[in-house]
């Protein structure tokens, strides 16, 4: 399929059911962003990534959905303090593209057990200290780090970024959870409807539950807006 506007895109509706996930363009005047194999922007400010393996299963997964029919499980998860956490003991953010670890050994195997089983495993995060455009240092080092951690998993990543300051986004999206907008990207990144989503099988993973000593509650009021079910890092990878 040819790719299109996202904001042309956004502006038709109900997406309808295609066997091949959508390509998912930003205007060209922010195209050029120096972006490696597998990440493409979104209304200038969401970042996508979709590492080769992905790329290659998503064609087979979806093929195979259509012939018998059946809905798509999603496995969704928020990105720090869910999955990962800074090696050098920074508190909120890394200091490097290199500066990570995962927050529970178990986390990369159950990533891979989830595709195995027939979910489409997603990763929505808001990383507001990412700045998108040319050249940008903090772009290229969350990009970098990206590809070091998910280059060989079956995930696609959402990441709703920044522009620069004195810039105004083409069409005034806020991408960053608690909002819907990375979940309904997602949606035309797949090339289905919610009406395609195994909700009773679906879930959502994150840190910001809204707990005495969370800085927020965006994630479960991201699930919760949704549908999705809802679980913190500790009771689903322990």
């Amino acid at each position: 399929m040819a790719s299109k506007s996202i904001l042309n895109i956004l502006g038709k509706g109900k997406p309808s059911k295609i066997q091949k996930p959508q390509s998912v363009s930003s205007p060209s005047r922010v195209l050029d962003l120096n972006l490696g194999d597998g990440w493409e922007v979104a209304s200038q400010t969401c970042l996508i990534y979709t590492p080769k393996p992905t790329r290659k299963e998503d064609e087979a997964r979806s093929e195979a959905q259509v012939s018998k029919d059946l809905k798509t499980k999603v496995a969704a998860f928020d990105l720090d303090h869910t999955l990962i956490k800074s090696k050098s003991g920074a508190k909120n953010f890394s200091i490097a593209p290199t500066d990570w670890k995962w927050l529970f050994p178990s986390v990369p195997q159950k990533l891979r057990e989830l595709a195995d089983q027939g979910f489409q495993v997603l990763i929505f995060t808001n990383q507001g200290v990412t700045v998108v455009k040319k050249d940008s240092k903090s772009m290229g080092n969350f990009t970098t780090k990206m590809q070091l951690i998910f280059c060989q998993l079956p995930v696609k990543l959402y990441a709703a970024c920044r522009l620069p300051k004195k810039t105004v986004s083409l069409d005034g999206k806020d991408f960053r959870k608690p909002s819907t907008e990375m979940w309904q990207l997602a949606l035309l990144h797949l090339g289905i409807s919610k009406d395609d989503i195994d909700m009773e099988n679906s879930f959502f993973v994150g840190d910001a539950a809204g707990r005495p000593d969370d800085f927020s509650d965006s994630d479960k009021v991201f699930a919760h807006r949704i549908g999705l079910t809802f679980h913190v890092p500790e009771e689903y990878f322990v």
